[in-house]
């Protein structure tokens, strides 16, 4: 998990491109370990402002603008009437992340290849 933090640390705060080595550790599959510890945020699309809280793990605060009340959803599943824990969700994090594969080729670049 702290290659997470240090690459959110060194992220460019300008918008250009940075170039990421194909080995680099941060290219891992996420979504399914995110799915298995957590609920989908339930009207995402109606929000534009997200923020989260160490001293609340999970609970996600959504507003709709800078002056609405805040809305908070948590997000952690809740298993044998037990919600998910921190300390869980960072050994899951840390050992049972698996690597991304490549991209394939797109249709474009296929045709341009074998033409």
């Amino acid at each position: 998990m702290d290659h997470i933090v240090s690459a959110v640390i060194e992220a460019a705060t300008s918008s250009s491109a940075v170039h990421i080595s194909r080995g680099n550790e941060f290219f891992k599959s996420y979504k399914t370990l995110v799915t298995e510890l957590y609920k989908k945020l339930v009207g995402v699309q109606q929000y534009q402002i997200f923020s989260m809280e160490a001293t609340k793990p999970g609970v996600v605060q959504c507003k709709k603008g800078p002056d609405d009340e805040p809305v908070e959803q948590d997000l952690r599943r809740k298993v044998d009437g037990v919600l998910t824990e921190s300390t869980k969700v960072e050994r899951m994090l840390t050992h049972f992340l698996e690597d991304l594969s490549p991209p394939s080729l797109n249709a474009e670049k296929k045709t341009e290849l074998y033409t």
